[in-house]
């Protein structure tokens, strides 16, 4: 019996569904923390990414200038759902103009892709 894909196998099939398939500019968004010693023993926070940003971020439209738009994409296994943080991230892309939403397959990505026109 096949265990079910890893939430990081559908990060990887929707990653190269998005540049290989459709040849967008599109990258892996990692966020988080890290402690950096200083030289006098002390130590500094240093944060990568904002709090909630999604898995991938793609430029998506036409060529030309002003033609892109941002897509971001939150992924998650299947019946798990965005975290607060994630989620509040997903509505601001998407009240800014860009395209945001959270998917649990590369096949609900092409159907969220097709869906939305693009």
């Amino acid at each position: 019996m096949k265990s079910a894909a890893t939430e990081s196998d559908i990060l990887k099939q929707c990653h190269a569904y998005l540049t290989g398939v459709r040849g967008w500019f599109c990258w892996r968004a990692s966020t988080g923390c890290a402690r950096y010693p200083n030289r006098d023993g002390s130590h500094r926070l240093m944060r990568f990414g904002p709090v909630g940003c999604s898995d991938l971020l793609a430029v998506i439209g036409q060529p030309g200038p002003h033609h892109g738009r941002l897509l971001a994409v939150e992924v998650k296994r299947p019946a798990r759902s965005p975290t607060r943080a994630q989620a509040d991230f997903l509505d601001r892309v998407n009240r800014a103009g860009g395209l945001a939403f959270v998917v649990h397959s590369l096949d609900e990505l092409i159907e969220s892709l097709a869906r939305e026109g693009v």
